[in-house]
């Protein structure tokens, strides 16, 4: 349309990877690194005019450990730590400065994971693995909190606006960046055993059985903002804003009329955190009875707990 292309920008990458021995045909490591930075050009909403660039920078570091604890026994270790800053952020299309969270938001996340190889006799073996992951939603959204409700100003500066027409918020940042972060985790544990079988008349018979066990669990309050009050507005006015001032809120007052939606959204009970439990076991044996015929026979049962955010059984 005519408008100012931004500038060039660099995104730069740097990787590292090292590994080796630690101890002679017993211990080796593995150690990896990454960072990323990356700057994405925003608009306003129904504009041409250019908000301030999001920088974005994706940091991950990686350890491992393989063990020979003796030739007939390993083990192996690792932990992943991975994580995206995002600032300044704006969230579903922003109309003025006042809807841009300048702080920014993260995105933390973990893993680890460790898994055990071992031959107990010739013809026995046993595996065992356990993983944990979880992700962070923190410090996304306003770090205003309304805590007087007879007070206009302190309303406004936790309450946000939303142009159903258009797309795009104004106001304060959706979603709350003090108040509780999100939490998504699960956890992982197994069991397994491999017996083999030979006899001189009925064939080969190859034994699986173990025990599983998978958590998942998911902490949210899901404020929608500061002051519990979103504005929903169905008749904008968005062709006016295009020449508007964008980094003055006051130059972009919605106008509210009929059909339009003011809603309150408090957090009543705060949540304790919902999880989802699956306990398993099975047993199968893969049986070759000759050159000429084989079978597969095998069972698994598996439990479920589900609770929701107040620990109510659900399934």
């Amino acid at each position: 349309y005519g408008e100012p292309k931004a500038d060039s920008t660099n995104n730069e990458t740097y990787e590292a990877t090292l590994g080796g021995r630690i101890v002679r045909d017993r211990l080796w490591f593995f150690g990896a690194g990454r960072s990323v930075e990356q700057t994405f050009q925003g608009f306003w909403i129904e504009s041409a005019q250019e908000r301030d660039s999001t920088v974005q920078t994706d940091e991950r570091y990686e350890i491992k450990l393989t063990g020979q604890v003796t030739p007939k026994h390993s083990l192996v270790g690792s932990y992943l730590s991975y994580e995206i800053d995002q600032t300044p952020h704006c969230a579903f299309g922003c109309w003025d400065i006042g809807t841009v969270d300048v702080n920014g938001r993260q995105l933390p996340r973990e893993m680890i994971t460790a898994s055990y190889n071992g031959i107990l006799t010739s013809n026995f073996l046993l595996e065992a693995g356990y993983s944990f992951r979880d992700l962070v939603f923190a410090n996304s959204g306003g770090d205003h909190v309304t805590t007087d409700y007879t007070d206009a100003r302190d309303i406004a500066l936790g309450s946000w606006g939303y142009d159903i027409s258009y797309g795009g918020a104004w106001g304060s940042p959706i979603f709350c960046g003090v108040c509780d972060d999100e939490v998504r985790e699960n956890n992982y544990y197994n069991l397994k055993g491999t017996y083999y079988l030979a006899t001189p008349g009925m064939g080969t018979h190859n034994i699986v059985f173990g025990y599983e066990n998978f958590a998942e669990s998911r902490l949210a309050n899901n404020y929608q903002g500061g002051s519990g009050l979103d504005i929903y507005v169905y008749n904008g006015i968005a062709p006016t804003r295009a020449t508007a001032d964008h980094s003055d809120p006051n130059a972009l007052r919605p106008v509210i009329s009929y059909g339009d939606l003011l809603l309150y959204t408090p957090i009543e009970s705060l949540s304790v955190g919902s999880d989802f439990v699956t306990d398993s076991i099975f047993v199968n044996d893969k049986w070759d009875l000759n050159s000429k015929w084989s079978f597969n026979v095998g069972i698994r049962y598996d439990k479920n707990d589900g609770r929701d955010s107040s620990l109510n059984p659900i399934s």
